[in-house]
This record gives structure tokens, sequence and C-alpha cells, in this order.
């Protein structure tokens, strides 16, 4: 369902997609280093970029300053389906996942503030670390957790931070009911209301000074996204040899489509589950599912 390192033997397509950049960066540290997470027949690539513009396709996105985020899906034949931006000139994307529902949580490091939607989270304290291996660069100090619909809609995002220091994630892990952060800190980080601290040796003699070590870190983020609503069904009516109708669908949910013709025995059968992105849906059912009944039942579940 998800990869963010893999080995391919057989290529399905070949897609390109390219930031323009209107200033050398002969110093940035892994230029449209994308990730990539798949969940059915989507596949979804997120990264940062060094310039002001980034193209998918026919989809291009504009970049406020000299780096920017972006959110891509692609179909299973390399056609782009969408494109939007997120983060800030400060964010830096190191892990990416897919769940069964199209959903995309995406792990990132930054300074200064990120940008999810309506959402803008900030670093109380700000500080870079200066080297990843032998690359000398600056690399953002605070950390977040965001999940994304497969729109690319943000629907929650998550902070966590050291107070004096620097708090990095380098990789996450699905969970039942949420998701695993893991990376490095020094001297503390704050997860919530949740505070760990880092190995503390002494130095000197005979007088003692502490000194904090990087160490580091698993949390898990409870997914306590908004609940679904209620769906109603609109305009129903019977249509030739289908029967027809109409629901708004929600953002960051899957629909499914039941049928039955007894409310008292049997199982509801599902005939289709179409993704929630906000707008309304047409359905169309064959009467013949319900065949050789003179009456049947239709109800949507949300996930």
């Amino acid at each position: 369902m998800l990869a963010s390192t893999c080995n391919f033997e057989l290529v399905l397509f070949l897609s390109n997609f390219a930031a323009y950049k209107d200033q050398a960066s002969p110093n940035s540290f892994g230029d449209n280093n994308a990730l990539v997470a798949v969940s059915g027949t989507n596949v979804f690539i997120v990264g940062s970029a060094y310039g002001t513009n980034v193209l998918f396709g026919s989809f291009s996105i504009d970049f406020p300053g000299v780096t920017g985020q972006y959110f891509a899906r692609y179909d299973t034949n390399g056609n782009a389906q969408l494109a939007t931006p997120f983060g800030s000139p400060f964010t830096w994307p190191w892990a990416a996942l897919a769940d069964a529902y199209g959903n995309v949580y995406v792990g990132s490091d930054f300074d200064t503030y990120s940008i999810y939607g309506t959402r803008i989270i900030a670093a109380p304290f700000y500080e870079t670390v200066q080297s990843v291996g032998s690359i000398d660069d600056r690399i953002p100090g605070q950390t977040s957790l965001a999940k994304f619909d497969r729109n690319g809609n943000p629907l929650w995002a998550r902070l966590a931070f050291s107070p004096t220091s620097y708090a990095n994630c380098r990789d996450i892990a699905l969970a039942p009911d949420g998701v695993w952060s893991c990376g490095f800190f020094n001297p503390s980080a704050n997860f919530g209301s949740y505070t760990i601290y880092g190995t503390l040796t002494c130095i000197g003699s005979p007088f003692c000074t502490p000194v904090y070590h990087q160490s580091g870190y698993m949390a898990k983020i409870t997914d306590q996204e908004i609940a679904a609503s209620a769906i109603i069904l609109l305009n129903p009516r019977t249509n030739g040899a289908n029967f027809q109708f109409q629901f708004l669908s929600q953002s960051g949910f899957n629909h499914r489509i039941l049928y039955r013709t007894n409310l008292v025995t049997g199982n509801w059968q599902t005939n289709s589950t179409i993704a929630g992105d906000g707008t309304l849906k047409t359905v169309s059912l064959p009467l013949s599912l319900f065949s050789p009944s003179k009456q049947g039942f239709i109800r949507v579940l949300t996930q």
C-alpha cells in the first residue's frame, strides 16, 4: 500500500515533473527529493522543491518564496490528477504514507512556521541541525505530522518541538488508531502534554557540568479527525431500469453504497465505494439487484 524507498522490476509508467528555478542552489540539500506513497490506484508524490514554480503534467504550483512543498496525485498510468502546495520556505518533508482510504500522512521538519490549509503551526524556538552525514547544510529544527485526504486537503497537523534546541522526524508508521513518528532530539522534546529528555552526562571534575546528548524518540499521534456527518439521500427516483439518488460526499472519508431487500433478516451488501471530496455524488443502482423482491433498501456507510 505504501512505499518511500522502493526497488521495481517492472516499470509501469514514466512521468515527468519538474521544478523551474529562478536562481541557483549549489548548497541546497536534496532538491526535489520526492517521497512516494501508494493506495489502490492512487500514486501520491510529496516533496520540497527549490524555485518559485513546479509542474505536474498540466498542474502548476507557484511558491511565494524560493522553496516550497508540493502534494501531487497520479493514477497508475502516470496521468497527473492534481497538485497543491503546503508548508513554507522553511519546511522539509521526510516521510509519507498512505492508508487504505487514500489518506496521506506526511512527517516534516520546519523552522519558524509551516502552513497546512487554514492551520498554521509555529516553532517556539529557532535552531537548525547544521549537518546530515557528510553534507554541510541547514536542516530545519522542529517537526510536524500532518494528515491529508486524497485530494491534498489537510485534515489536521500536529507539532512536536524542543523548547531550547531541535526535534526532527525521520520516519512514520501507521497504527490502527493513528500514526507513529520516530526521529531524534536534543536536549528535550514536547509531544502535546508529554515531555521527554535525552541522555545526561556529567563533564569535568571536581565540578560537574551537565551535558545533554542527542537521543531518539518514538511517539504515537492518535487520529482525532472530525467525525463523519450524517448522510442524507437526495432526489431519489426510478430512472428506467435503475434507481438513482444523490448525496453530498465528505472530504477525507470513503462512502460505501449498501443495499438489501429485508431490514429484519439478511446482511447489507456492498454495491460500490466512493471516495469523498466534498462534492455532490450521483449513484445509479440497477433494479435487478433487488430481484425477485418487490422492495429494496439503500444506505450510505461513511468511514
